[in-house]
């Protein structure tokens, strides 16, 4: 009886390495949200918009401090890395100061982020084509 009252006091969180997965295939700050929905997870709902905030600052100081200096890779392998940067600092250093105390947890599937990114990346890339080949 223990073992089912234990099951059912675990948070359910996207775990580290959907939140790397999500970095680095979108962006740090779309990462960053589904982090977000870890803390909302177990009511630190105090620490989303500070987290987003570091996200928007941090993305920005990764693309614009290494993105140069990274310029001999081709740029589809450089945005990759970049992005996996970010995934790591949000499972790195963010996820040991705020989710410390949750060792364990049950693991949330990651298809709905993947397929919301897929989609709203998807639309940004066909506005992009239509807004390309209609001014032709």
């Amino acid at each position: 009886m223990e073992i089912l009252e234990e099951i059912k006091d675990k948070p359910k969180f996207f775990s580290k390495r959907g939140v790397i997965l999500i970095s680095t295939l979108y962006s740090p700050l779309f990462g960053g949200l589904v982090y977000v929905s870890n803390l909302q997870e177990i009511e630190k709902r105090n620490l989303i918009f500070p987290t987003i905030i570091s996200m928007l600052i941090l993305n920005g100081l990764i693309y614009t401090k290494f993105h140069p200096a990274l310029s001999f890779i081709p740029s589809l392998l450089r945005y990759f890395l970049l992005n996996a940067i970010g995934g790591l600092i949000l499972t790195g250093p963010f996820w040991d100061y705020h989710l410390k105390e949750e060792n364990t947890y049950e693991e949330r599937k990651i298809w709905s982020p993947l397929l919301a990114g897929f989609i709203l990346y998807g639309g940004f890339i066909a506005f992009g084509y239509y807004l390309k080949y209609q001014n032709q």
